[in-house]
């Protein structure tokens, strides 16, 4: 299949013309739970002010999230978290130290 192919397949599949009730409440609660998300990260980084190695300051652009212990089996990727629980960010964000690249 083709580039072009594949990408209009997966447009067709992704773009919902028509969407029902259901369809549209999911939509609006997931982009919820990410602006909510994305809103508790950069508070985060504003509590914890600076790289944790380094203790240099610049725009949270900049940070990375590591994990302290990376033999963890349960460690997730912060940016895989963005439509789940503000909860599960939470725990997640506390096994990690913010530092610059």
């Amino acid at each position: 299949m083709s580039y072009k192919k594949y990408t209009q397949k997966s447009e067709l599949v992704w773009a919902i013309k028509n969407p029902t009730l259901a369809q549209e409440y999911n939509r609006k609660k997931k982009k919820y739970q990410q602006d909510r998300n994305k809103k508790f990260v950069l508070s985060e980084i504003e509590k914890r002010g600076c790289c944790e190695f380094c203790f240099m300051v610049d725009s949270p652009e900049v940070y990375q999230w590591h994990h302290i212990d990376d033999e963890d089996p349960t460690k997730t990727q912060i940016g895989k978290l963005w439509h789940n629980g503000l909860d599960r960010l939470k725990r997640e964000l506390d096994k990690c130290v913010m530092l610059c690249p």
